[in-house]
């Protein structure tokens, strides 16, 4: 995904995840959080709606997604995001119901992006 989009554009999210610790793969989720000024918002459904939570450091809580798939996985929009900064991460969560919980660009599971 390129770091500037077209509101139109984006249709999904989509990624590979694998079970690293042989506990199987249960599941992949997704958050998407926007920051606008110092307020922070999480998207609530694949609609496109946010919610306002409080933010946390530097950082916005996540407000997890089920994801469709596991090791090919894709989150589908079924609206377009309004203009702006957004942040999406994706975990694996594995048989026992740990997940993943460092993320970064390096790792592939964190992607910072601006709708136009």
């Amino acid at each position: 995904m390129k770091r500037k989009v077209q509101a139109p554009k984006l249709k999904k999210f989509s990624g590979t995840a694998g079970d690293t610790d042989g506990d199987g793969l249960k599941k992949v989720q997704i958050a998407v959080t926007k920051k606008v000024g110092k307020r922070c918002f999480a998207m609530k459904n694949a609609k496109g709606k946010f919610k306002r939570v409080k933010a946390k450091g530097k950082g916005c809580p996540h407000r997890w997604l089920a994801a469709k798939g596991k090791a090919k996985w894709s989150f589908r929009l079924k609206r377009e995001l309004p203009p702006g900064r957004y942040v999406v991460f994706a975990r694996a969560v594995d048989g026992k119901g740990l997940a993943e919980d460092s993320f970064s660009r390096e790792l592939r599971n964190r992607y910072a992006f601006r709708v136009l």
